[in-house]
C-alpha cells in the first residue's frame, strides 16, 4: 500500500446541475490506496475522491486511469 487519504459524507441534499441530478446516498468513508503490480507500471487502487488523492496518483506518475 502506497497512500491513503479522502472521504465523502453521505447527504439528503440532491443537486441538478445542466440536467444531471448529482446526489451523495451512501458513504464513502475508505481511505485512499495505491498497489503497484510487481515491477509494471500498474497501480490498482481505490477510488479518488479529492486533489489530494489525484496528487498522490501524480507523484506516483500516473497519468491515466480507468474506472471499472
Amino acid at each position: 500500500m502506497l497512500s491513503k487519504s479522502a472521504k465523502q459524507i453521505e447527504t439528503s441534499a440532491c443537486y441538478v446541475v445542466n440536467g444531471f441530478v448529482d446526489k451523495c446516498d451512501t458513504n464513502f468513508n475508505f481511505e485512499f490506496e495505491l498497489n503497484r503490480l510487481d515491477e509494471q507500471r500498474i497501480f490498482i487502487g481505490s477510488y479518488p475522491l479529492g486533489l489530494e488523492d489525484v496528487d498522490t496518483m501524480k507523484q506516483y506518475g500516473i497519468n491515466a486511469v480507468i474506472n471499472l
